[in-house]
């Protein structure tokens, strides 16, 4: 998100949703609250960046705050320089499955195909074949 753009959403949503504020009931528009936020050249930078790593499946989404793309698990570990793990658990009633990517040590050190792994982030809890997505700010 572009600098202040927290705060000046928190200002427009309380502008619009107080009765005594001049633009009350004026809500923002796709396009308005997409300039306020200022994301759409990032998410394109991203976009052009993982074109030119060799991924053509790349879209920004409409709202242009997130991209999407598919490419083959290697791929994405290449590009973003982690392993994807995937864990599954089940319980009484419920089976579940989380993907995780954990950046690679580049020191050398320890043992083992996971050692000096650290944790990226969760890229999302889903069942069945429900693939997660990738966030754009996971790079």
């Amino acid at each position: 998100h572009r600098r202040g753009a927290r705060r000046r959403i928190d200002e427009a949503f309380w502008s619009v949703s107080t009765p005594s504020s001049p633009s009350y009931g004026q809500y923002l528009s796709r396009e308005a609250l997409t300039e306020l936020v200022g994301t759409a050249d990032a998410a394109a930078a991203v976009a052009a960046s993982l074109r030119h790593a060799g991924i053509a499946d790349v879209a920004v989404t409409g709202s242009g705050d997130a991209v999407e793309a598919t490419a083959p698990v290697r791929v994405m570990e290449d590009v973003f320089g982690v392993r994807f793990h995937e864990f599954e658990w089940s319980g009484p009633g419920q089976a579940r499955r989380v993907v995780r990517a954990y950046r690679a040590d580049r020191s050398g050190g320890g043992s083992g195909a996971d050692a000096g792994s650290h944790p990226a982030g969760s890229l999302g809890v889903h069942e069945g074949d429900h693939a997660p997505r990738l966030p754009a700010d996971i790079a």
